[in-house]
């Protein structure tokens, strides 16, 4: 009894883990203990070799009861093959977690285990539980344990869509809280079943040696389990209106909150929801439960379009004190997604985005085309079968399909059906990888097509689209004869369906194939994984662009359990933009959404739908003219078409802080963000502004012309050599309009510098360019780095203009590489700060060079240092010491650099005071 008491002190905290947003915690307190098993059963005079209501998988039942095996599930249990006796199982003194006993198994052959007998823990339909297991292994290094729990019915069968299996637990000695929570969405369920197990591996499907495979197994090592709990706690629900949790303007979300708790004691329900940078917008709490209201409807009163993730907490109220943490006893979390009105492109625009679920179940079968819909989207690729469908099952499956594609067809959309993953009934058959069909096409055609005629009977005349491979693992690239096998599979598929266009699943980061036939009816399905920056998307598609074949571009999403949402949707919408630039046919991500922990068939969007949505009804109809030459570290794309013009804009190096871009950009431009919520953008002071961080944004309504003018006001060469003397440069210059611009510009900037000259006339004719000659020089003390070109331009074009445009350039040795630091100690007078400067200089020129450093602080000596006879390659550190310097460093900069010897060549950098070390 005392490991009861001590499970029975206080409030343990529990977490139920999901995938996606709908992640669960739960936690409960004793009094929602309704069966422990503590195996202390020596002290209340059990001497079995078994606990009570534990039974041995796989053998004859040691029991007086008759009626054991009229239950069917103990006689499936005890006639379960590949579970020989000799195996050790029982009470055990070797390994407790407290107390004197656990329950354990130990393994020298084949597999071990136990189950539990029905109706030793009855349940109440529809309520939910939580199972939490202790679990110790030791010496396993090829088996596993495992825990399943699930349902049984008053017939004593077990609900078999009610089966939750833990991950395979290896824990090298050391106790694991296992915890599996059973959803009470079963009105049969009479009784709860548990089954531990240790279990040997199997053969491997896709083994190249098939059945001739070996399969070595563990003869040693065991599991130990303790101090099993069976609680019962709420089963909440937060819903939206929407089965697919996106909802539309006009439409306001609605969040539908439900509690059931078989207890009956007042809860207090605390919800707030939070933005996709987890910032909280909206918060309610509330009593609930005894004898007030367990389901109430609430509306947020959001502001703004976006993604939202809602986190409902209940909290018993008697024990609840807001001074201080509470212990929720239950905890789950929803998400939605609130747009815009949609403003679908048609035709063939319509169909350049595209959603990938070539892994789709039959639960989220019937939600797709609401999903589609909803987000409009118009172009889906599913797979034809679940790995897991049973021959009783696939008919009911190609129904399904065929009602999908209706509604993507109705929509002027378009369906590719995936031929992978192929049905375990047919990959096993066949000893073949589920994931490559493209192989099954190899083997005779009568042991595949029994499995494939019925399905092309039903939906080759209507679909022509076929993607043969799995679009998450491509492996097309390592087949032997490719081309070969590409060709069997379109003259076996055209026997079936009358044109079928194929689609191969293929890496970006791989070389193109050029063996394989493309022209005519292959589409590329290529995979810009994560290594693959967006700013390098267009220099892996280059080789695609000759003798282009059709090709998609495809981007799996960061995970979101290593990333920020907000990371994960700047890396999207990034890509999105660069790969638009190279005009793919169609641009697409794999299913952004994840089921929804609740009774009711749901689903819960990931927050990169919302994006792809809105960039897709952005870019439609657009495309990439011109990039816009900013700052460091500022990117700008501007894109032109029958939607108008549009600037896309971000900040590449924003490390938290918000840059803003000043710019004029047109009569009534508006700002867009990747949600779709529109600000228009006041003029002040001739400018419009811009707050920008890692997020790009998008400014609808610009003055395209102008924006193209501006992208190509650059310099001929922007990098300025730090050398005291007139650098020559040009100013380019292009006429967007289809009329003769002709106006003047006068340089403003960089201040201090010497132009020459500082103001020049320029006639440029409808599409062409122009260049001007300009002399720069810069002042001695200038610093090195990121400079603007400003110039004020004053022309005529279809009306008059008065804007400054900038251009970005750089002010540097060439071959020289210059750094600093500053560090500040104690120094040798009491009370005194002095300063150390670390610099280290580098030659990546191919001449030697002769410098000296130097550096200086206001009211202190100019210190320089000799750095003789630099070789190429060679870094070399100088340092420089000042003594009381802390109050100087409060008003002044440090100035620090290197300077030629026999030359004009001076390099300068400043620092301030907090920028050192």
């Amino acid at each position: 009894m005392r490991k009861t008491c001590l499970w029975l002190v206080g409030v343990l905290l529990l977490s139920v883990y999901g995938a996606g947003v709908c992640d669960a915690q739960v936690s409960v307190g004793s009094r929602r203990l309704i069966h422990f098993f503590d195996f202390e059963e020596r002290a209340s005079n059990n001497f079995e070799q078994m606990p009570r209501y534990w039974y041995e998988t796989g053998r004859d039942a040691q029991t007086a009861v008759q009626s054991f095996m009229m239950q069917p599930l103990h006689r499936e249990m005890t006639g379960r093959m590949g579970y020989p006796i000799f195996n050790e199982l029982g009470f055990d003194q070797t390994h407790q977690l407290s107390g004197e006993y656990s329950l354990g198994m130990k393994v020298k052959d084949g597999d071990v285990g136990m189950f539990l007998e029905v109706g030793a823990i009855p349940v109440v339909p529809n309520s939910d539980y939580l199972m939490t297991f202790h679990v110790k292994t030791e010496a396993l290094h090829r088996a596993n344990a495992r825990v399943r729990v699930y349902f049984v019915d008053t017939k004593g069968e077990r609900i078999g869509e009610s089966v939750v299996a833990s991950e395979a637990i290896r824990t090298q000695g050391e106790w694991t809280l296992v915890k599996l929570k059973l959803l009470g969405n079963y009105d049969r369920a009479a009784y709860l079943g548990m089954e531990l197990d240790i279990e040997q591996p199997t053969d491997q499907v896709d083994h190249p040696l098939g059945k001739r495979q070996i399969v070595l197994e563990d003869i040693e090592g065991g599991a130990w389990f303790d101090d099993i709990g069976v609680w019962q706690v709420p089963h909440i629900q937060v819903k939206t209106q929407s089965e697919v949790n996106v909802v539309n303007w006009p439409e306001r979300p609605r969040l539908d909150l439900q509690i059931r708790d078989l207890t009956g004691h007042r809860l207090l329900a605390d919800v707030k929801v939070y933005d996709y940078r987890l910032e909280e917008v909206a918060s309610q709490r509330r009593v609930v439960g005894g004898g007030m209201p367990k389901s109430w409807t609430w509306e947020p009163g959001l502001k703004e379009f976006g993604w939202y993730l809602v986190d409902m907490r209940i909290y018993e109220q008697k024990f609840y004190r807001s001074n201080r943490e509470s212990v929720p006893v239950a905890w789950t979390r929803s998400a939605f997604l609130w747009t815009p009105e949609l403003r679908n492109a048609v035709g063939a625009e319509g169909r350049r985005f595209a959603i990938i679920n070539d892994d789709a179940d039959s639960h989220q079968l019937g939600l797709i085309s609401k999903m589609l819909l909803r987000v409009g989207v118009k172009v889906l690729t599913l797979n034809v079968w679940d790995e897991e469908t049973s021959p009783d099952g696939i008919v009911a499956r190609y129904k399904q399909i065929e009602q999908i594609a209706s509604d993507v067809y109705r929509s002027g959309g378009q369906l590719v059906l995936s031929l992978d993953p192929l049905p375990k009934l047919l990959s096993q058959s066949e000893e073949l990888d589920a994931k490559q069909s493209l192989v099954m096409f190899q083997r005779e055609e009568a042991l595949w097509r029994q499995h494939i005629a019925p399905m092309m009977m039903r939906l080759g005349q209507r679909i022509s689209n076929w993607q043969i491979g799995y679009s998450e693992d491509p492996d097309a690239f390592y087949f032997d004869k490719l081309d070969e096998k590409v060709s069997g599979a379109r003259s076996r598929l055209r026997s079936m369906v009358p044109t079928p266009d194929l689609m191969l699943p293929w890496e970006l980061n791989q070389a193109r194939p050029m063996d394989v036939d493309d022209k005519e009816d292959v589409t590329y399905l290529l995979r810009a994984s994560e290594g693959i920056a967006p700013n390098e998307l267009g220099a892996y598609l280059e080789e695609w662009q000759t003798d282009r074949p059709p090709f998609w571009v495809y981007f799996p999403s960061l995970d979101a359990s290593r990333y920020r949402h907000v990371d994960r949707v700047s890396d999207l919408v990034k890509r999105m933009l660069y790969a638009w630039r190279e005009d793919p046919n169609v641009l697409a991500i794999r299913r952004p959404w994840t089921r929804a922990a609740e009774r009711r068939n749901a689903v819960l969007p990931d927050p990169i739908l919302g994006a792809f949505s809105q960039l897709g009804q952005l870019l439609a109809e657009r495309q990439v003219v011109e990039e816009l030459p900013l700052e460091r570290g500022l990117k700008g794309l501007v894109l032109d078409g029958r939607q108008g013009g549009m600037l896309a804009v971000w900040d590449d190096l924003a490390d938290g802080r918000e840059r803003e871009l000043s710019m004029y950009l047109g009569e009534s431009p508006v700002l867009v963000d990747v949600w779709g919520n529109r600000t228009s953008l006041e003029l002040k002071g001739g400018k419009h502004h811009i707050k920008l961080s890692k997020v790009p944004v998008f400014v609808e309504g610009i003055d395209t012309k102008l924006a193209m003018f501006r992208a190509s006001f650059k310099l001929s060469e922007p990098f300025i050599e730090s050398k005291q003397m007139m650098h020559e440069r040009k100013i380019l210059l292009k006429n967007p309009w289809n009329r003769t611009i002709s106006g003047y510009l006068q340089v403003k900037g960089p201040e201090r510098w010497k132009m020459e000259p500082v103001r020049q006339f320029f006639s440029i004719p409808a599409g062409q360019k122009n260049s001007l000659s300009i002399k720069l020089r810069f002042p001695l003390s200038e610093t090195s780095g990121d400079k603007q070109l400003v110039a004020r331009f004053k022309f005529t074009a279809d009306m008059d203009y008065q804007i400054d445009m900038g251009t970005p350039m750089e002010l540097g040795l060439e071959g020289i590489d210059f750094s600093a630091t500053l560090s500040l100690r104690p120094g040798l007078q009491e009370g005194a700060t002095d300063a150390v400067l670390v610099c280290l200089i580098s030659n990546r020129s191919l001449d030697e060079v002769t410098l000296y450093s130097f550096a200086s602080i206001q009211g202190k000596r100019r210190q320089e240092v000799p750095v003789p006879k630099l070789m190429p390659g060679e870094t070399v550190m100088r340092r420089f010491y000042f003594e009381d310097v802390e109050e100087a460093l409060k008003k002044f900069s440090v100035r620090v650099g290197v300077r030629e010897v026999d030359g004009p060549a001076v390099l300068n950098q400043k620092i301030t005071y907090g920028t050192y070390e």
